[in-house]
């Protein structure tokens, strides 16, 4: 992780007692370029989550990313990657 500096977050919510929610701005205050990845929130297509722009897909990101955190169950992560 220390070698890391883009993480996108798959499964990042906008919902504040989430645990994605609470690592998505851990991860903004310790400085990593962070990008939220949820395709029910990306709808509206301007959402943010801790001021990141949020996206549908990862496929979406205009930048390489270092690092994939997936707050999925077990049977949905597979699709992700």
């Amino acid at each position: 992780l220390t070698q890391s500096k883009t993480v996108a977050v798959v499964g990042a919510s906008d919902r504040v007692h989430r645990a994605s929610y609470e690592i998505t701005g851990l991860l903004v205050a310790r400085g990593y370029d962070v990008y939220p990845v949820n395709p029910r929130v990306a709808r509206g297509g301007d959402a943010t989550i801790h001021g990141r722009r949020v996206y549908a897909r990862l496929e979406e990101i205009p930048a390489a990313i270092d690092l994939v955190d997936v707050f999925r169950n077990a049977a949905e992560a597979g699709a992700v990657v």
